[in-house]
């Protein structure tokens, strides 16, 4: 069985559908987001509508490790997360994992 890893990019909301795209190109075959909120420099800012909070994207891809470079190379490339403030990506090994068919989910 091939070695995975899972790769986690934290994205602006409305991001996640670029992060997929980008990642689909070079071989990805998905992804999932996962809705967050917040930051470590998290204010919550009052406005004349009420509250502005930070609102965030978490895709997760899981992926055999032999097309992680490549995934990662793509979406840095098409979003700029080496720019600051466009996100953030991280490449996580995954040493067990229940549920993945090569060629299906993953």
């Amino acid at each position: 069985m091939p070695g995975y890893s899972a790769i986690l990019v934290i994205v602006n909301n409305d991001m996640d559908e670029a992060v997929i795209k980008s990642a689909n190109l070079v071989g990805a075959t998905g992804g999932t987001t996962i809705h967050a909120r917040g930051s470590c420099a998290y204010h919550e800012k009052s406005s004349f509508c009420g509250s502005i909070r930070p609102e965030r994207e978490i895709v997760l891809i899981i992926s055999e490790d032999d097309r992680i470079e490549a995934i990662c190379n793509r979406i840095n490339e098409d979003l700029q997360l080496d720019q600051s403030g466009k996100g953030i990506l991280l490449v996580l090994p995954l040493y067990d994992a229940i549920g993945l068919v090569p060629g299906k989910n993953v």
